[in-house]
């Protein structure tokens, strides 16, 4: 048959079981996509590692073509294609990213009345985007804390960003695991980087808490908890022992001033006690000394001491020159 009956054809009203037909050249319809286990919160949007099934919508209120014979070529985006009878095709994906979804169609239809048949085409096409889906979610930090001191927590997970992540902390009791409709009530955060964040917290009474934390993308949601024992601060020193004790430390830095200060004086005294002579003027006693060189030990708190020898004193001056010369006083030297 030529191309150009087949539009003939294609643009004439057929009557069959008193139906009115009216047919077009080209199959219309579009793509549909389907992920079990899997809920979207963004359109054509998926998760990676899990299957999904394709199906062309071919647009045929009549039933036009439920007695045709068809064939779907499928181009998948991942260097897969499909060769089907049926319009869907499955396939999964392992790594995030962009994938365009193609379907061309042949259909041969019939026409009861001439005894033969012609052929439509179509072509569908879709752009895809695969995400990895959360998981690993965890809370790193200290399960026994103070009331009233800060607290540090890590929060951490995996997947394809970005990452929503929301924690709350419920101070009824122990964790029952995660409620999946709990991020309404919780404080949340978006990372778009890498999924971590740093969380500090402070306890304000005690007894036992349970932290909760969900992250969650366009294709999945995760979660985990912590119990967290909140013991009472201890409450220190009174203020009576707290004066005590200041008052304590101050009586004994003025009591090492006192000391120091008595230290050094004693050490001025000392050097200055060094340098004095004392002559013995006892004639009577000085004749009966014989001379001598004497030494004098000097010695401050035991730590060190020095040993110096003395001049002759004057008085032995005058008790040679005496002897001598015969002089009757010391004054007759002079």
């Amino acid at each position: 048959m030529s191309r150009r009956m087949n539009r003939l054809l294609l643009s004439t009203t057929l009557l069959l079981n008193s139906v009115f037909l009216t047919t077009s050249e080209f199959i219309n319809g579009n793509l549909s996509a389907k992920q079990q286990n899997v809920t979207s919160t963004s359109e054509w949007t998926y998760a990676t590692n899990e299957s999904i099934e394709f199906t062309a919508d071919i647009y045929d209120p009549s039933h036009y073509f439920s007695s045709s014979q068809m064939l779907f070529t499928w181009e998948l985006g991942n260097n897969k294609s499909q060769n089907t009878t049926t319009p869907s095709a499955m396939t999964r994906y392992t790594s995030p990213g962009n994938y365009d979804v193609k379907v061309d169609i042949k259909a041969w239809v019939p026409v009861p009345f001439l005894n033969t048949m012609f052929n439509k085409t179509g072509h569908f096409h879709q752009r895809i985007k695969l995400m990895d889906a959360v998981s690993n979610v965890a809370v790193a930090g200290n399960s026994k804390v103070t009331e009233g001191h800060h607290s540090n927590y890590t929060l951490t997970c995996n997947g394809s960003m970005p990452i929503t992540m929301c924690w709350a902390f419920n101070p009824t009791g122990k964790c029952e695991g995660v409620n999946q409709t709990f991020s309404d009530i919780c404080e949340e955060v978006v990372l778009t980087k890498t999924c971590q964040f740093n969380l500090v917290h402070s306890f304000n009474a005690t007894g036992d808490v349970c932290l909760t934390v969900v992250a969650y993308n366009d294709v999945s949601l995760g979660g985990a908890d912590l119990d967290i024992k909140v013991n009472k601060a201890d409450p220190g020193p009174s203020p009576a022992v707290t004066v005590s004790m200041t008052t304590l430390a101050v009586l004994t830095a003025f009591g090492g001033i006192i000391v120091t200060i008595f230290a050094v004086h004693q050490v001025i005294r000392a050097r200055k006690g060094r340098r004095i002579e004392v002559a013995d003027f006892d004639f009577i006693r000085s004749y009966k000394r014989r001379e001598s060189t004497q030494t004098s030990t000097f010695a401050v708190f035991g730590f060190w001491s020095k040993k110096k020898t003395e001049k002759k004193p004057l008085i032995n001056e005058y008790k040679s020159s005496a002897t001598k010369h015969k002089y009757s006083s010391f004054q007759e030297i002079l």
